[in-house]
């Protein structure tokens, strides 16, 4: 899911915007405030998300049966990618219950710009905003970053994180087999850094 794209294939992306509120109170793999999953090898830029993204309360966990990303402005890159001068003002914020189930390798990996890329070069980006999460969260593992939940083997440069991760109070977090979670003011997964900050 995204709000202005769900999936893209295209070779490259530019100059896009979301203002207002996003809030979701169902089922999803790859969510992101301005486009959910790009399928291609990419480069994004000028990417702008000021939208607060909500993840409502419902009545039962929202059980997920895919591996789940979730991001400010993108939640997936399916391969090598770039982002330049992208940024996050909007707060996400997860009031639900959320369940992986057990018996498969799933994890939850979140970030304030981009959920998840593999390797995921990021220039000149910024997140402002937080994530605060309320619910109760069950799954393998956690992967939590300001920036990127995980841009492994990446690299960032001239990046800014002011966003705060917050686990409220009663908040819950479980995980399976013994798998500790990562959460990181830039990135949850080892990056090639340099000139940041959070």
């Amino acid at each position: 899911f995204g709000a202005l794209v769900c999936n893209y294939t295209g070779t490259s992306i530019s100059h896009c915007s979301v203002e207002g509120e996003i809030k979701v109170n169902s089922k999803f793999t790859h969510f992101g405030g301005i486009i959910g999953n790009i399928g291609s090898e990419n480069t994004v830029s000028d990417l702008h998300n000021k939208a607060n993204i909500t993840l409502l309360k419902t009545d039962a966990a929202i059980a997920l049966d895919g591996q789940p990303y979730f991001g400010g402005c993108i939640g997936y890159f399916s391969t090598t990618s770039s982002m330049y001068n992208c940024s996050n003002a909007g707060d996400i914020t997860i009031y639900s219950d959320i369940n992986i189930p057990t018996g498969s390798y799933k994890v939850l990996r979140m970030g304030g710009v981009v959920g998840y890329g593999k390797p995921l070069s990021i220039f000149n980006c910024q997140n402002s905003g937080n994530i605060d999460i309320y619910g109760k969260l069950e799954m393998a593992r956690l992967e939590i970053g300001g920036i990127s939940g995980d841009a492994r083997n990446g690299k960032f440069e001239g990046i800014t994180n002011s966003g705060n991760i917050t686990f409220k109070e009663n908040s819950e977090l479980y995980t399976h087999y013994g798998f500790s979670s990562y959460i990181g003011g830039l990135a949850a997964f080892y990056v090639e850094v340099k000139s940041c900050k959070s």
